[in-house]
């Protein structure tokens, strides 16, 4: 299996540079600090997960999930949201949306590690069986 690939979507540099710093040796880690910048790198490629923000300055992460679930190049591409919202009603609007999962900051990076892992099993179990 080739080396999966991790889009991080944050306008936070401290939270890019955690999780580059903490996923880099296991996996292809690109880093956008804003939703148009991540919408042109998914314009030529396709993540095997999406983690990003909700309160980006430029596009909203509701926004930004939205058009990836109804992109048919990237609607099964699993999303995680980070965020320091508790707002229970955000996080049930987002998992309507389609998000896989929905961790606070801050994060534990052993668990954030854990739950893409699971994910990303997930994920593989999928592509093979709908290949």
């Amino acid at each position: 299996m080739n080396t999966s690939k991790l889009l991080v979507v944050d306008d936070a540099f401290t939270i890019l540079s955690l999780v580059d710093n903490v996923f880099k040796r296991k996996y292809e880690v690109a880093k956008c600090n804003t939703v148009t910048d991540a919408l042109a790198y998914l314009e030529n490629n396709v993540p095997d997960i999406i983690i990003t923000d909700l309160n980006m300055p430029d596009v909203s992460g509701e926004e930004f999930v939205s058009f990836i679930k109804s992109n048919p190049k990237l609607e099964f591409v699993p999303i995680v949201v980070l965020s320091s919202s508790e707002n229970a009603s955000t996080r049930i609007k987002l998992l309507k949306l389609g998000v896989d999962d929905f961790v606070q900051k801050p994060f534990n990076p052993e668990e954030l590690g854990l739950r893409i892992e699971n994910i990303l099993k997930r994920y593989y179990n999928f592509k093979q069986m709908a290949a």
